[in-house]
């Protein structure tokens, strides 16, 4: 059975029987066409329809493939709150943000509340700094209850990311498992597909000098593409060649005319 709006592949349409380790780089490669493209799995290379055992499952597969997130919002949301509203800041010390390749740090001036231990402060028992932004944050509904926030984070990540010592509390939050990599391929898709679209510009510009050996016209060249948008041709393919000499205008007083025609350039 053939897929009823079956074309042959394009660089605007990718066929896929299914879900591949190449998805990121076919949709890295899209975004970086001026017209972007279409991904249909579940169909051959020759447009035979064969189907997806469990759409909800490969949704969800590429949904996930394509957000892989740096780091836990809600965490993250909590620790950065928590970082503002128990600084000490008649040390005149704002809390520090600092981005690393492999990790977030966020440190706060001041430490655990006199008479507390750690025990109780990854307990969620806090007495906060700064009682007027906890007020505000309130207000805001920034924050819910006090204390909430530790056990937020502590759901995401371990005991272990907090260091204490007497006058700072840092928190180290770690990139999610295979985020770097993920941003790695992500790198070497976008190298990928920026050399297959030069390779692809290159190739189109070849077509068109040979095809306008002899004199052509605007339509008879986009015709001769393939192309079917009249702007996008122009403003991609044909303004670039006029404008870097290698193509030559019949009327060139009069480049807007219906009667003009384009030529390749004789090279030396």
């Amino acid at each position: 059975m053939k897929f009823s709006g079956y074309r042959s592949e394009d660089q605007h349409l990718e066929l896929k029987r299914q879900l591949t380790d190449k998805l990121e780089r076919e949709v890295v490669a899209f975004l970086n066409s001026r017209d972007g493209g279409v991904i249909i799995i579940g169909v051959a290379d020759d447009g035979e329809l064969v189907g997806v055992d469990d759409v909800d499952l490969q949704q969800l597969k590429i949904k996930d493939r394509l957000e892989q997130k740096m780091l836990e919002p809600i965490a993250l949301r909590e620790a950065v709150i928590n970082a503002i509203v128990h600084n000490d800041f008649s040390r005149e010390v704002p809390p520090k943000f600092e981005l690393f390749s492999d990790r977030l740090e966020i440190t706060s001036a001041g430490s655990i509340p006199t008479g507390f231990t750690q025990e109780e402060f990854f307990m969620g028992y806090s007495v906060p700094q700064n009682k007027e932004l906890m007020r505000i944050f309130r207000d805001l509904d920034i924050v819910e209850q006090m204390g909430s926030g530790i056990n937020r984070i502590l759901n995401a990540y371990p005991h272990s990311i907090y260091h204490f010592s007497p006058n700072f509390i840092r928190v180290v939050m770690p990139f999610a498992e295979g985020f770097i990599e993920s941003q790695s391929s992500t790198m070497q898709a976008t190298a990928q597909a920026t050399a297959q679209a030069t390779a692809q510009v290159e190739s189109v510009e070849s077509q068109v000098l040979i095809f306008c050996q002899i004199p052509k016209t605007r339509a008879e060249i986009q015709e001769h593409l393939g192309f079917k948008n009249r702007d996008h041709f122009r403003k991609s393919i044909l303004s670039p060649l006029i404008e870097a000499g290698k193509l030559r205008l019949t009327l060139p007083d009069k480049p807007t005319s219906p009667k003009q025609k384009f030529y390749a350039e004789v090279q030396q």
